[in-house]
């Protein structure tokens, strides 16, 4: 049971017993009553005993025909609600009668947040998605997942049920049916078809029996799916194959709607059927399971996107952005700044593939072609999709890299002094809906930009003081945990922001606008729709002190990133700034102390002695 319940029901009855002795208490030394009333105290227990009984049937009756779309008539509610004033115990009673008509608080507690307003009749028509264009349009029909343990009747119906979250228009049909745990509240336990599949295993979590089967090849997890009906959902479920295809396959692979026939299909393309019909299976509960496919299916909510407070620019002077922005390190979106592109008109997919030809990009673990990885993007419903994330593009497609110039407020780049030994700075960014980047600081403190060429982008930014929700970097910053998936962070996370008093930094990026993120901020990107964009680090004289200090780090060797050589990257940098710009570093620190000792007001002590030298100091 859910803690709070256990806790209002002990108090319940805690309180209850209590007044009943007080009461006894008070009556004491009082005159016996003249009417006996054992009798009908005996009536009134059995009466309430059959009352609460009945009370929880029909508790368990309602809930179990609710998900299915069905509807508890009134006279059932006037019966659950009689027999609650019946029992002693009132309150608890009442609540759960009232729980009759709130069914989406109890789903919301025991399911992952698939409200449900008023039960109606459902249909089966697909969700349409969400847009960015304010214009109007009709509802949009439910496709919600079936939470249900029974089949449902095959014949169309007519209402739509609202709900929380909407679906993405192209989301799968899922004959296994996996269900939120949360529906086997009230059901008998043995119900769950996982747990009878398993065997011994159904101790181990859903987390850990499949990092179990991550170690199984092909072959053995073919063999395992025909064990039984737990094993076939657990051996088939998509990451799994999803690791056999990069590790075995690499980049050469025609996605086929999904890993498993992808992988198939790879293997042994004359063998490999044309999508077998899948095992229709039901009663099966797993949270694990289903985040994952829910993650995968949803669409971003209205008020997840509706929250825009970045400031926006165009037309600024160089010396007004770095006075306002790059000096207070503070998170701009500049507009405006790309007309004078190419690539805002060339850069199609047809172009794209075309002048890539059969050069590969990196997506994730592997490197593929564009017209692969296009084929890939246009089909795939996964919670972490692949984003094509390639930093040595303009090297192998030098067209590319002509097709764009940087911004005027970003081109001094100091980096630039250590030539073809600096870091990777500069990345294509290729990604379908959903796809995107998690909480992440940008390497090697340095500041960014980021330019949408096409498509539409979500970020979310919190300065460097402050860790969002749900992120746990290590002590050292070398390591972040964080959700596995961007949507899960907003499904169980964004909304505890809504009640900081410093809240992140938001905005929706669209074709040929620019955000410049600072040094040292934290975040989010995913993209609404597909999206190409081009990124850039950079350092310059007012970030460089930090960029020294984050390279000079004792654990340097393990937080640099973007080159081999790790270790001597700071004497390297350091001596050629020295060699190309000489004096400017110890200017820059110069300016950093005298900035310090404007800030913090001086005691009598301070004012006497000479803190370089460490003795006193006269001044006529």
């Amino acid at each position: 049971m859910i803690l709070d319940s256990v806790i209002a029901i002990c108090l319940s009855y805690f309180i209850s017993t209590l007044t009943m002795i007080y009461a006894q208490h008070l009556s004491q030394g009082m005159e016996e009553p003249s009417v006996d009333l054992k009798s009908a105290g005996i009536i009134l227990f059995l009466i309430g005993i059959t009352g609460k009984t009945m009370n929880l049937e029909i508790v368990k009756l309602h809930f179990d025909r609710v998900w299915r779309g069905a509807s508890l008539s009134p006279w059932l509610l006037s019966c659950c609600i009689l027999a609650g004033l019946l029992v002693p115990s009132l309150p608890v009673f009442i609540l759960s009668s009232l729980l009759l008509q709130m069914p989406s608080v109890f789903h919301c507690l025991t399911s992952p947040r698939l409200k449900r307003k008023k039960p109606k009749k459902r249909r089966r028509n697909p969700t349409k998605t969400l847009t960015l264009n304010p214009s109007p349009k009709p509802p949009p029909p439910n496709l919600a997942p079936q939470v249900s343990g029974r089949e449902e009747a095959e014949e169309p119906l007519e209402e739509e049920v609202e709900v929380g979250f909407k679906l993405k228009p192209s989301v799968s049909s899922r004959p296994l049916a996996v269900q939120p745990l949360g529906n086997l509240f009230l059901l008998d336990p043995c119900a769950n078809a996982r747990n009878s599949g398993l065997g011994a295993l159904r101790v181990l979590s859903d987390e850990l029996l499949l990092d179990i089967l991550g170690l199984l090849c092909s072959r053995d997890l073919a063999v395992l799916s025909a064990v039984s009906h737990s094993f076939y959902v657990f051996a088939g479920h998509e990451p799994l194959w999803r690791n056999l295809v990069v590790e075995e396959l690499k980049g050469d692979f025609l996605f086929d709607g999904s890993w498993k026939s992808t992988y198939v299909s790879g293997i042994a393309p004359r063998s490999a059927p044309s999508h077998a019909a899948a095992i229709t299976i039901r009663n099966f509960y797993s949270d694990y399971l289903f985040q994952s496919w829910l993650c995968a299916n949803l669409e971003m909510k209205p008020e997840w996107l509706e929250r825009d407070n970045i400031e926006r620019r165009r037309g600024m002077s160089v010396e007004e952005f770095v006075e306002s922005f790059e000096e207070p390190n503070r998170p701009v979106l500049l507009e405006g700044c790309l007309e004078s592109w190419p690539a805002m008109d060339k850069w199609t997919r047809e172009h794209l593939a075309k002048v890539c030809g059969d050069v590969k990009f990196a997506a994730g673990p592997v490197e593929m072609t564009l017209e692969r990885y296009f084929c890939y993007a246009d089909s795939a419903r996964e919670e972490r999709p692949l984003y094509l994330f390639d930093p040595n593009f303009a090297k192998k497609v030098p067209e590319m890299g002509s097709d764009y110039e940087v911004p005027v407020y970003f081109r001094e780049d100091l980096f630039s002094v250590l030539g073809e030994e600096r870091p990777d700075y500069r990345w294509v960014i290729i990604g379908p809906a959903g796809s995107g980047s998690s909480f992440h600081v940008d390497p090697n403190s340095t500041s960014a930009w980021n330019a949408v060429i096409k498509g539409t982008k979500k970020w979310v930014m919190f300065p460097p003081e402050i860790v969002p929700p749900g992120v746990h970097p290590s002590p050292d910053g070398a390591e972040v945990a964080c959700p596995v998936s961007i949507m899960e962070w907003f499904m169980n996370f964004y909304g505890a922001c809504k009640n900081w008093k410093r809240r992140p930094i938001e905005c929706i990026c669209r074709t040929g606008e620019v955000v410049f993120v600072p040094n040292g901020w934290w975040h989010l990107v995913i993209n609404l729709e597909d999206s190409v964009a081009i990124t850039q680090n950079y350092v310059s004289r007012r970030n460089l002190l930090n960029v020294l200090d984050f390279l000079e780090r004792p654990n340097a060797s393990e937080l640099v990133s973007g080159t081999k050589d790790r270790v001597n990257l700071y004497e390297k940098f350091r001596n050629a700034i020295n060699a190309a710009f000489p004096g400017t570093i110890d200017q820059l620190r110069q300016k950093a102390r005298e900035k310090i000792t404007q800030k913090k007001k001086l005691t009598f002590w301070e004012s006497v002695t000479d803190a370089n030298a460490g003795g006193f100091k006269f001044s006529f």
